[in-house]
């Protein structure tokens, strides 16, 4: 078991370095200075990026020493670690509806390798790695009403965001997001053209539907399906921690 948790430390730690050092060069941090990039940070793919990246190299460390300490417990904690697939399962659903709308550097006429290795390892990589280590975990597993608590960002990211966008104008172009609107909304303006509304995403608009009734049906979908997902998360997590009950007596 104390060789098994080394492995994957070892796995975590490289795995977290790399993304975090790939996603610095591609946004040019060494260059443009960390001032020039927190309006990147105001998008919930960023946060989800870094909030991942720090509660990975944190586990990893774990991994060889003060697992059994309370910040090894609380990195181990189902319900944290639920949390953060779910949110890398988010980051997934993101990366595939943006490829799939033609916003992936993969489509780009010039070959951008910091750009494309960034998006393989937000989206794609990182929930591959969160769901087996959620998967490998063998914590407490976690109660239905931790639901709520896996929830708590997303929402609270989403009403910051509507104040925000109703309030507040773009400034400037970010040069990180696309210049061109998405295939969803062609009408649309680039999410952050001058003058257009502070909305981290588009789709956040209540502006771009025909009519806010659309808007509403979007944003309960998309509620329904984070519920589906934590609600799968603590299913799969209680049957597995179950099992692993019977198969011990």
């Amino acid at each position: 078991m104390d060789r098994r948790n080394k492995i994957i430390g070892i796995v975590a730690l490289a795995y977290t370095i790399t993304w975090l050092l790939i996603l610095l060069f591609n946004l040019n941090f060494f260059t443009n200075g960390f001032i020039n990039r927190l309006p990147w940070l105001y998008r919930v793919t960023s946060h989800m990026s870094y909030i991942l990246i720090f509660w990975l190299i944190v586990f990893g460390i774990t991994r060889f020493v003060g697992r059994q300490s309370w910040l090894g417990r609380f990195v181990d904690n189902n319900v944290v670690m639920g949390s953060l697939t779910l949110y890398s399962t988010m980051l997934f659903v993101y990366g595939v509806v943006s490829t799939g709308a033609g916003y992936s550097p993969m489509f780009s006429s010039e070959f951008r390798f910091w750009a494309i290795a960034s998006n393989i390892l937000t989206y794609f990589g990182a929930f591959i790695l969160m769901w087996t280590l959620f998967l490998l975990n063998e914590r407490k597993a976690p109660q239905l009403w931790s639901i709520f608590v896996m929830l708590i960002y997303p929402v609270v990211y989403f009403i910051v965001n509507m104040i925000v966008g109703h309030t507040v104008k773009w400034a400037h172009k970010l040069g990180v997001l696309p210049e061109k609107p998405s295939a969803f909304c062609p009408d649309c303006l680039p999410p952050a053209t001058d003058g257009y509304p502070a909305f981290a995403y588009p789709f956040l608009n209540p502006a771009i539907y025909s009519h806010i009734g659309f808007f509403i049906l979007a944003m309960i979908g998309a509620l329904c399906f984070l519920v589906l997902v934590a609600f799968t998360l603590i299913k799969i997590k209680q049957k597995q921690i179950n099992d692993l009950h019977k198969r011990s007596k």
